[in-house]
């Protein structure tokens, strides 16, 4: 195996010749499998520093469960004002669970719409955009898909003074 390449579960499988199914289940702590077999998976996948990719684990439940993503487009980077929002919405997110899908629109509407196409693709749960500044209107395609408007709809959260 190349060193660069993530290892996975299937790797795991074939070093140990066993399933891909008894390595799942060991890493999940399944009693469905002898403890000694399971200590011997989860210390090979330790010692091999195995991580879980959360992509394939999320689109494997997603019939069952919603991935949890909030789409963000902002017009770019570069300004304070966008880095602090950003980090203020990541925040917020994380503590309820979410995880965030950030895309810049270098000021143009067309890109936005290519990225909410490809955030709705992803299938976010909503999407967040800073309108570009030649945004006229924004146009929703169905009822179905939910964007918040943050030039629109902006709510600042003051600070107490000391």
């Amino acid at each position: 195996m190349n060193d660069n390449t993530p290892l996975t579960m299937k790797d795991i499988a074939r070093e140990l010749g066993i399933s891909v199914a008894t390595v799942s289940r060991a890493l999940k702590d399944s009693p469905r499998i002898s403890k000694e077999r399971r200590e011997m998976i989860q210390h090979y996948a330790r010692e091999h520093n195995f991580t879980p990719n959360v992509l394939a684990e999320s689109l494997r439940h997603s019939r069952v469960k919603p991935q949890r993503l909030i789409g963000v487009i902002i017009p770019d980077f570069v300004h304070y004002y966008f880095a602090s929002v950003l980090t203020g919405i990541e925040e917020e997110a994380s503590a309820r669970g979410y995880r965030l899908l950030v895309a810049t629109s270098q000021e143009r509407y067309e890109r936005e719409v290519r990225i909410c196409q490809s955030f709705y693709e992803n299938k976010v749960c909503g999407i967040i955009v800073s309108q570009a500044k030649n945004t006229q209107q924004y146009a929703q395609k169905s009822t179905r898909q939910r964007i918040w408007n943050a030039k629109t709809r902006i709510r600042v959260q003051q600070e107490k003074p000391i």
